[in-house]
């Protein structure tokens, strides 16, 4: 029978997103009209799993293509250099540019790809520098630092994450005779404080230093100095030494 009918046996390969099992499924079908006749599973090859993939990363977006602390971090920065110098070629790395066109920049990354846990194996991180023109990567930490040094000594990493921009979380004692608000790209952009009490609370958020040490740590003072006496107060905060260390116990 199957030989008589052999000249009408059509035979198709069929690669699709399975999205309960999370990965890509591959399908050989030999069928005469809607009737399955038999079918068995196969390995897609790279070319063939492309489109489906990218479909599925679009449709899934984080669920698929989880961007960690680390990727966000490198998106802020970038995205902050673009804004600064429009005019340099900084690339766009919104979530929903990256989101809405996986082809355009993690086509080459997927070779051998077939599943959400190969995707959760990428390396983001360096995926995304690759979009960075070479000529404009050594300007990344230049223009962007990761960590900032303070008057106490100590590098403090920035936040580039949030929508106001960079913020740098710090004890306010830390940054005792700091006048200006520290920034980044060359200077464009003032770091966004976020004053710290000893028990790591913000207490002030400001991107004006010099008011805050001349108006508003009156008040903080009053408020907190009764709270953590183990911590310097001082009257005057312009000559007072930065530190991160608490004051000794009086006898």
């Amino acid at each position: 029978m199957r030989e008589e009918l052999a000249g009408h046996v059509a035979t198709e390969r069929s690669v699709a997103w399975d999205a309960r099992e999370r990965r890509i499924n591959g399908v050989v079908r030999e069928r005469i009209g809607a009737v399955v006749l038999a079918e068995c599973p196969f390995v897609p090859g790279d070319a063939e799993i492309l489109t489906v993939l990218c479909q599925a990363l679009r449709a899934e977006r984080s669920a698929l293509l989880p961007f960690g602390e680390e990727v966000r971090q490198l998106q802020g920065r970038v995205l902050l250099l673009a804004r600064m110098f429009p005019n340099d070629g900084w690339p766009n790395l919104a979530n929903e540019l990256l989101y809405g066109s996986p082809e355009t920049w993690l086509a080459p990354f997927l070779a051998g790809v077939r599943s959400a846990r190969d995707l959760a194996r990428l390396d983001l991180d360096s995926v995304l520098r690759e979009l960075i023109p070479p000529h404009l990567r050594p300007r990344l930490d230049l223009m962007a630092p990761t960590h900032l040094s303070v008057p106490s000594g100590r590098r403090v990493a920035l936040d580039y994450a949030p929508s106001e921009g960079p913020v740098l979380a710090v004890k306010l004692q830390e940054l005792f005779g700091l006048g200006s608000t520290p920034a980044v790209a060359g200077g464009k952009a003032p770091v966004l404080l976020h004053l710290l009490s000893p028990a790591g609370r913000p207490v002030q958020m400001t991107r004006d230093l010099r008011g805050f040490w001349d108006g508003a740590y009156r008040q903080v003072r009053a408020e907190l100095r009764g709270r953590y006496p183990r911590h310097p107060w001082p009257e005057d905060p312009w000559n007072a030494p930065p530190t991160r260390k608490t004051q000794k116990r009086k006898p």
